[in-house]
């Protein structure tokens, strides 16, 4: 529906959980967005997201656009029903939402399903070090581990390239794949494998 700034009966915020950390365990910043890079994450928390709007003039929405302010606002609306008998609005709401609730509309997104464990081992360690390109991010080296994990957004794009030697070389693709679920690389024998 078409969100018009002088129309509160379009209204329209996006709430996010405030434990939401996708980027290596650290908290999700406030007014900042995570971008996936080689890195990855290593954990993901609470990847949950609302869209929650209104469609009756003078109904003015009593959460802002953003974090939630805190994890009970958060999980009241999150698991909150209409109830038809009632049409009360999630417990705490202003009392102008009294007897509306039929026109609150909450989209609820989980985003934990999309996050998939990637695993990449190379076990001609320290003889030969094959790159990784996550995306658009430059490649990296695996020349200072064995195995590598972290979790990535579906539909991610990778690429695995061979051993170059000394680095200096253009690396040679071997495997592009696109991630749809975990998924497990080897090098080994001087190319890139799904075991």
């Amino acid at each position: 529906r078409q969100v018009l700034s002088q129309d509160d009966s379009t209204s329209r915020v996006y709430l996010i959980h405030p434990s939401f950390a996708p980027s290596m365990g650290k908290s999700f910043p406030s007014g900042s967005l995570w971008r996936q890079g080689v890195d990855g994450a290593t954990t993901v928390s609470d990847p949950r997201v609302m869209i929650i709007s209104v469609h009756r003039g003078g109904l003015r929405l009593p959460v802002a656009d953003g974090i939630a302010t805190s994890r009970a606002q958060f999980q009241d609306l999150w698991n909150w029903t209409l109830n038809p008998a009632t049409d009360a609005p999630p417990s705490g709401w202003p009392p102008a939402w009294a007897g509306n609730g039929q026109y609150l509309h909450v989209c609820r997104v989980n985003f934990a399903p999309l996050f998939h464990r990637v695993t990449f081992g190379n076990v001609q360690r320290p003889s030969a070090a094959p790159s990784i390109q996550i995306g658009t991010a430059v490649a990296i080296r695996l020349a200072g581990v064995s195995t590598f994990d972290a979790l990535y957004l579906e539909g991610t794009l990778i690429r695995l390239y061979a051993d170059s030697g000394t680095g200096v070389a253009p690396p040679v693709l071997q495997l592009s794949h696109t991630l749809k679920e975990g998924v497990n690389f080897l090098y080994e024998g001087d190319h890139w494998q799904l075991p």
